[in-house]
């Protein structure tokens, strides 16, 4: 980061706009930042590190409080930086909260703490107006947060040391940031979770074996093993039991079905031989049946006979009476024909009218013709009528939508015009509006600290008591101390009147007289118990000072809350509105002016504007294109009715004797076709219909004679065979049986009736087999089987079904253990050998955790290891440096040893005393000894940071104060490295009031402070620039 401008508004010790134009001291400027104190150097410090950050070098003041006391009120503070990043440039503005005039009225308004980021690309592009926002921005930018950019950029007054002294673990933060070594970091947090995935899935596992396990109440595998080798013997025994039973209920029931079966074959005996004794009572039907078959049977054999001689008899009779209806016909169908040949005459004289009707059709169908192309032309002209109608209507519709259009765009024109008026007015609903929360904070906060104050007072009283009952405790702990310390004095005196002889002088008094000696009391009072009294008294008096220190706290904190209450108060008499009612109705009205202002969508409004014009070109266009259109039409209704009467006058010089009306009308025309078209058909049809009943009529009455004379024939050939069927009949009824034709037909019977009696007879005869069969069978199969006690043998089989049972549920216990034990065998077998496949998991993931973590060897995290190498490189390139500024005297090292515990190693410094010897902490070495040490730290950072190109590019330092503390040699020393430093392409500002540094260096900016602020001069090369 390289600044380019800076510029600063009733910033700091500054009342007016200051600006530094960076550039002006040359490409790479080695510069000196030179004023008295207080007169504003580290402002200018501040004022880059606010208008990044929104906060000051030193971290000591907020924004707020960097007002210039003697600014103007209507000047507000504000900080604009322009800076380079590689080739893009940027421009931050920042102003903290802070009061200004109101825009209208008396009084002031608070305005928020804003800022803006922008982007220079040959034009201003904003990336953010958000406050919060442009500091994440500028973060993301530069790679360094605030506190990481006054560490590693800018070297504080009083702080040049922290990045020297910082921890290992800050140290790790700033180094993380600045080489972008997050990556190793992600692998530590990568192999740790993956670590901890396997460890809780291993977890999980060995849940999963202990809920397996208690499924059948074990409590580990070695108990599954045991309780394996308890159920298998025993599953065998209950199998051999339950098998011996089930053997000796299958021969159990064996035997019963026999004796059962023995039963029922004796009963089922007894059924039939009662079967074949009713059978055998039908007998003698069964025979009468047989002898009628039998003559049925006989009488078949002469119904062909006498069929045949019936048959001749029928058709005989049946000829006679076709011919004589015959003979009738034929007379009847030759008068028919006789009518048929005067209607064929009558046909052909009708049928000379055909030629007229013929002409009149040929008439008809011109006449149509015309009838039709009028009809059309009037279609059309109807058509085009209508269309014309419709084109007027929509003609006067389109203007009137046209001058619609134009009133409402001249409308929308005047709305833009009052949206633009009230716009222009949101800077001060804004400014009303901030006014306005501000006064409702204001209120909150004397509300709050009311009720503060309302619970102090409590507190207070309440902290007297507590002093109070402190008090009490004391003088009764000081009371009771003096009657034990009284007590123990008597004591000894006791001890001293016990020792004392009649004529010896007493010690105390020196008398040698003894009237009152001393005497022991009941209780006797030891040293130890006078000093535990006196402690409590101590005791006593301790708490009761600390009772009254907090009630001292309570008061001062209560007359400082009160203060600021009061203060508040006079705050709010200034504000136009004092009421919390009467702000909010003020704010709420003001909102509601800016949510009506939101609502306005300028540039919708201006695009509906441009939206309106078009419409109102096109109708206009739309409007010409119809009127042509109108106009074309117009034209053509009156070609069609020029055409209209041409064709009426031909239609009436074709049929001059036709009504007018009915000339052009295809009703009457068509109707007049039709009736000429059905006198030609009725015609036709009459002269085809006479032909054609004529032969007809030929044709039938042929067809009725020579039928007449075939029945003839026929009738002479059927009386020949009657009479000889006649004679085979009387001879066959003579050699038969029968004694006449009443008897054969008596005992006749049909085919049906005789096979129902034969088949009725032969299942007699094959029921009367079959029963007298069964019977022998069964007598066989009940002769041959020995008798069985079945009541004996079921109950022998209910016993033995009963022990059966108990056999098969302790076998299905057992079985149902055993299967459990199998099933719970097999899922612990398959999570051991999933656990397995974890261990080994764990010896790579685990193992590499933790070394990564820092967990084994040299406890050091694979990112600190990474970190440490960079630092190493770092202190080459700082040692060099402080080897020059401390003539050979000191070296920068890393701590490898020595470490308490396992946290934060690896990242921290030393330093190599050549004088003695030894390495030394680095926060031992003195105040110019530690600047020379933070400027070639700060130094070599940036040397390494920028070979190694980790994002981050460190262009710029500010050093503030500490040179003062060098001496000449030592002074001349570092300004050595700084310039070289200057030669490899680094911008870098001193801070100092050191006058050997002023005369050292040609570009500087001098501050001039004043009575009423501090203004700013820039010198390049003796030139002055003033600010």
């Amino acid at each position: 980061m390289r600044p380019i401008t800076l510029t600063m508004q009733a910033f700091g010790p500054f009342a007016g706009t200051e600006r530094i134009n960076f550039a002006e001291l040359g490409n790479n400027p080695l510069f000196l930042i030179n004023g008295p104190t207080g007169s504003g150097k580290t402002s200018i410090l501040d004022a880059i590190c606010f208008a990044l950050y929104g906060e000051t070098t030193g971290a000591e003041r907020q924004g707020n409080q960097m007002r210039c006391d003697f600014a103007p009120e209507n000047v507000p503070t504000e900080v604009t930086l322009e800076f380079a990043l590689g080739d893009k440039r940027y421009r931050v503005q920042r102003a903290p909260e802070q009061f200004q005039p109101k825009a209208r009225g008396e009084g002031t308004t608070l305005r928020k703490h804003s800022a803006s980021l922008y982007r220079i690309d040959g034009e201003l592009e904003l990336i953010t107006s958000k406050t919060s926002q442009v500091k994440t921005e500028i973060t993301q930018l530069l790679g360094l947060s605030d506190s990481q950019f006054r560490q590693v950029m800018v070297l504080p007054q009083g702080q040049f040391r922290q990045l020297l002294l910082a921890s290992s673990t800050q140290r790790e933060e700033i180094f993380g940031q600045l080489f972008q070594t997050d990556i190793y970091k992600r692998i530590e947090w990568a192999l740790k979770d993956r670590a901890s995935d396997i460890t809780k899935r291993k977890g999980e596992f060995d849940n999963q074996i202990q809920g397996a396990l208690q499924v059948i109440n074990v409590e580990n595998e070695a108990q599954l093993v045991e309780l394996g080798c308890q159920l298998e013997p025993l599953l065998n025994q209950c199998q051999l039991a339950h098998q011996q039973t089930a053997t000796q209920v299958t021969d159990l029931q064996q035997q019963k079905r026999q004796a059962e079966l023995y039963i029922k074959e004796q009963n089922e005996l007894t059924y039939q031989q009662q079967q074949l004794a009713a059978h055998q009572q039908s007998l003698p039907e069964m025979e009468a049946l047989e002898a009628r078959c039998n003559l049925a049977e006989k009488a078949r054999g002469l119904a062909l006979v006498h069929v045949q001689w019936q048959d001749a008899q029928q058709k005989t009779a049946t000829l006679k009476t076709q011919v004589g209806h015959l003979a009738e016909q034929e007379t009847a169908q030759q008068k028919m024909l006789a009518h048929a040949e005067e209607a064929w005459k009558e046909a052909q004289s009708q049928a000379q009218h055909r030629g007229e009707l013929e002409l009149q059709r040929d008439t008809l169908k011109q006449q149509k013709q015309y009838a039709m192309e009028y009809g059309q032309l009037l279609a059309s002209q109807q058509s085009k009528q209508t269309e014309e109608v419709k084109l007027r209507s929509d003609l006067t519709r389109f203007r009137e939508h046209l001058a619609k259009l134009e009133q409402e765009s001249q409308q929308h024109e005047l709305l833009i015009h009052q949206s633009k008026n009230e716009l222009s007015l949101k800077p001060q609903w804004v400014s009303e509006q901030q006014a306005f929360s501000a006064t409702l904070q204001l209120l909150d906060k004397i509300d709050g600290l009311a009720a503060t104050l309302a619970q102090m007072s409590q507190q207070q009283e309440a902290q007297r008591h507590n002093v109070t009952q402190a008090t009490a405790v004391w003088q009764q702990a000081q009371h009771r101390a003096d009657e034990v310390e009284l007590s123990w004095h008597r004591a000894q005196a006791a001890v001293l009147a016990a020792k004392l002889e009649p004529g010896t002088p007493c010690p105390v008094c020196g008398s040698e007289a003894h009237p009152h000696l001393a005497q022991f009391e009941n209780a006797v009072i030891t040293q130890e118990q006078v000093k535990q009294s006196r402690q409590l008294v101590e005791s006593a008096l301790s708490a009761l000072n600390e009772q009254q220190t907090a009630l001292a706290a309570l008061v001062e904190a209560h007359k400082l809350h009160q203060k600021q209450h009061q203060e508040y108060q006079e705050s709010l008499v200034t504000h136009a509105y004092q009421t919390r009612e009467q702000v909010m109705d003020a704010l709420n009205q003001v909102n509601g002016q800016l949510n009506r202002l939101e609502t306005i969508n300028l540039e919708s409004l201006e695009q509906h504007l441009v939206t309106l014009r078009a419409r109102c070109e096109k109708g206009a266009q739309t409007c010409q294109t119809t009127e042509q259109q109108h106009i074309g039409l117009v034209a053509s209704l009156d070609l069609l009715s020029e055409q209209a009467q041409k064709v009426l006058e031909t239609v009436a010089q074709l049929v001059p004797d036709t009504v007018k009306e009915q000339r052009i009308n295809l009703a009457y025309i068509d109707a007049q076709r039709q009736n000429v078209d059905q006198a030609l058909r009725n015609l036709e049809q009459q002269w085809q219909g006479a032909q054609q009943h004529l032969e007809q009529q030929r044709i039938a009455f042929s067809k009725v004679q020579a039928e007449h004379h075939s029945h003839i024939t026929w009738l002479n050939q059927a009386d020949l065979a009657e009479n000889e069927a006649n004679t085979h009949w009387s001879e066959a009824l003579a050699n038969s049986c029968f004694a006449d034709e009443a008897e054969f037909l008596q005992t006749r019977a049909s085919e049906e009736s005789i096979a129902q009696w034969r088949a009725q007879l032969n299942e007699f005869g094959t029921a009367q087999i079959k029963l007298e069969q069964t019977v022998a069978d069964l007598s066989t199969r009940v002769n041959a089987q020995p008798a069985t006690d079945l009541i004996t043998v079921t109950a022998q089989l209910v016993a033995t079904q009963e022990q059966h049972q108990a056999h098969q549920a302790q076998l299905d216990h057992i079985t149902t253990q055993w299967r459990q034990y199998q099933t719970v065998t097999e899922k612990v077998s398959a999570i051991n050998q999933a656990n397995q496949q974890l261990a080994e998991e764990y010896k790579v993931f685990g193992t590499l955790h933790d070394v990564a973590s820092g967990k084994t060897g040299s406890r050091i995290s694979l990112h600190r290891f990474v970190l440490g190498v960079l630092l190493d490189d770092v202190l080459i390139q700082a040692s060099e440096r402080l080897a020059k500024m401390s003539r050979g005297r000191y070296l920068l090292q890393r701590k490898l040893d020595g470490f308490k515990g396992v946290a934060g190693r690896g990242l921290d410094l030393m330093v190599e005393d050549s004088y003695t010897g030894k390495t030394r902490d680095v926060a031992t070495l003195s105040g110019g000894e530690s600047f020379m040490a933070a400027l070639a730290l700060a130094l070599g950072l940036s040397d390494v940071v920028q070979s190694y190109a980790g994002g981050i590019r460190l262009d710029t330092l500010f050093i503030d104060e500490g040179f003062g503390s060098l001496d000449a040699e030592s002074l001349d020393l570092a300004i050595d490295i700084l310039i070289e430093l200057q030669l490899s392409g680094r911008m870098i500002g001193v801070i100092s009031h050191v006058s050997e540094l002023k005369e050292q260096m040609n570009q500087r900016i001098d501050i001039k402070a004043t009575r009423t602020g501090s203004t700013l001069s820039m010198y390049s090369n003796s030139v002055v620039n003033q600010v």
